[in-house]
């Protein structure tokens, strides 16, 4: 069973949109799209946790590479971005200077570079993964709850007709009002309300659907 939220604005209502939240609904959805392009671009590799002794080798690398870090001047830290160093591990001659070269010797030194960069790219995607996961939901849940602006009850008659023949029925429904407040800021005003607008009257409708949906 699948339910979902629409709330129904009468178009006669003064209203205030959320922008900021409408933003990072926006950010979200863009950093989803960026999530699941990282993902395609490694069809190879899937999500599997990582055992003691891998955490262990990357605790271990870091501690390296902060170590290393510590010992060098103000100037040369500047030089090194250390946070960055990851993908220039199998090929010293990316590390373009003294003091990267001398790192990627160091790290050479001790760990076995094939599988230490194995580690390192595993870990990313996992990251990335379990972002995109959560990413999902987020965006999932911000499109199941719609927000409509009708004309009158003979339009929201038509859309409940709608819905009840693609399968969805009336779970709850009821009349909405909430307070909005502005405030005068010089040229500006500010305000806010319920429901991501500062609705003034609307309907909310609680949908439920038996039906059971597939998802891409």
């Amino acid at each position: 069973m699948t339910n979902k939220i629409t709330f129904f604005r009468f178009s006669n209502s003064k209203s205030y949109f959320d922008h900021e939240l409408r933003n990072e609904q926006i950010k979200e959805k863009e950093s989803l799209e960026d999530l699941q392009n990282y993902l395609d671009s490694h069809p190879n590799r899937k999500y599997r946790t990582l055992n003691e002794d891998e955490n262990l080798a990357l605790n271990k690398y870091n501690q390296v590479k902060n170590e290393f870090k510590t010992q060098l001047s103000l100037k040369d830290k500047n030089i090194l971005d250390i946070n960055n160093i990851d993908k220039r591990l199998l090929k010293s001659e990316l590390n373009n200077n003294s003091i990267k070269q001398r790192l990627h010797i160091k790290i050479a030194s001790e760990f076995n570079l094939e599988e230490l960069n194995e580690l390192i790219l595993q870990k990313e995607y996992n990251y990335c993964f379990k972002r995109y996961e959560k990413s999902k939901k987020l965006v999932e849940q911000t499109n199941l709850h719609e927000r409509i602006e009708i004309d009158d009850l003979n339009e929201l008659n038509s859309i409940i007709s709608d819905m009840n023949n693609n399968g969805w029925s009336i779970k709850q429904i009821e009349g909405i009002q909430s307070g909005s407040s502005y405030i005068s800021c010089g040229m500006h005003e500010v305000g806010g309300g319920g429901y991501g607008y500062g609705f003034t009257q609307g309907i909310m409708i609680v949908w439920e659907n038996n039906i059971i949906q597939k998802h891409v």
